[in-house]
């Protein structure tokens, strides 16, 4: 693992937790031109790992895909139509450690097996996301991912406008996830008019 801040910061990441992360966070991302930072994911280095981040005005999902530090790669937003690139490549064999550079904008660099690919970063400073993560969880509910999945769709089948999840509180962010809370996703509630506005990235 490469710690030490340089001028191209490298370190390394297991393959297919890469691909799991993107896999988990890219339906979070938005589609709103206006908001083009959104329109990707976000590689996130901090002092306690690798975060991927995708979100629009509503949902934040996160995906923590290394434990080390990568304080030193920075934050890059990768943009969307890279995606199926980087996952394709990821599945190459042979598999092993897949080592990412990020130079600065507006490229990021991933090799593995003596290849590489260069992909597309969008220029930008991301919202603070992190406003909305909870720093602690007092109560958790699991649930079966493919039961949750088939409940929510019924509810569109049948021309709900809202499906509605029992909460501690009205306002509470629905939180669907991993038990060890290193893939998260923060949903907001829905509000009438007349309530506060949901999330907005600032």
């Amino acid at each position: 693992m490469n710690d030490t801040a340089t001028a191209t910061p490298a370190t390394e990441v297991r393959p297919d937790r890469l691909a799991a992360g993107l896999a988990y966070v890219k339906h979070a991302m938005g589609t709103e031109p206006m908001r083009p930072i959104l329109m990707g994911v976000l590689f996130e280095g901090t002092e306690d790992g690798l975060y991927l981040v995708a979100a629009d005005n509503y949902r934040v999902a996160r995906a923590k895909v290394d434990d080390e530090d990568w304080t030193a790669f920075g934050r890059v937003t990768v943009a969307a139509e890279e995606l199926p690139l980087i996952v394709a490549f990821l599945k190459r064999k042979p598999l092993g450690v897949a080592t990412i550079t990020n130079p600065g904008s507006p490229y990021l660099t991933i090799a593995q097996g003596g290849r590489q690919i260069v992909v597309r970063a969008i220029d930008g400073q991301y919202p603070n996301y992190r406003s909305i993560i909870p720093t602690s969880i007092d109560r958790t509910i699991e649930a079966n991912p493919r039961y949750l999945a088939e409940a929510v769709s019924a509810a569109k089948a049948a021309g709900f406008m809202v499906a509605t999840l029992i909460l501690r509180d009205r306002f509470d962010p629905i939180m669907v996830g991993s038990s060890d809370g290193e893939f998260i996703e923060i949903i907001m509630p829905v509000r009438t008019s007349s309530e506060p506005t949901a999330w907005e990235p600032k």
